[in-house]
């Protein structure tokens, strides 16, 4: 068969997979329009593993994800409302 055009090949995707493409618009608030925040998410664990080349365990790399995941959560928790800092 003839290869269709890269703008054919768009349409033809956003036609099979219209509900995931507008998701964000059922779902107001919940579900982000752009992946930047996933993006900007894995930045620091490709920044340490540029860095160190590794981590030097498993349970290394386990803690240090626990440890960034806690952190991505509850510090924009904290910008948007200080008043819910616990000891």
């Amino acid at each position: 068969g003839r290869k269709q055009s890269p703008a054919r090949n768009l349409l033809q995707r956003l036609q099979d997979r219209a509900a995931d493409v507008l998701r964000f618009a059922d779902f107001p608030g919940w579900v982000p329009f752009t992946n930047n925040m996933g993006e900007r998410a894995l930045r620091p664990v490709k920044t340490q593993v540029k860095i160190s080349g590794c981590h030097q365990s498993e349970d290394g790399a386990a803690h240090w994800l626990t440890v960034r995941s806690y952190l991505d959560t509850r510090v924009p928790q904290l910008i948007h409302d200080p008043g819910h800092v616990r000891a």
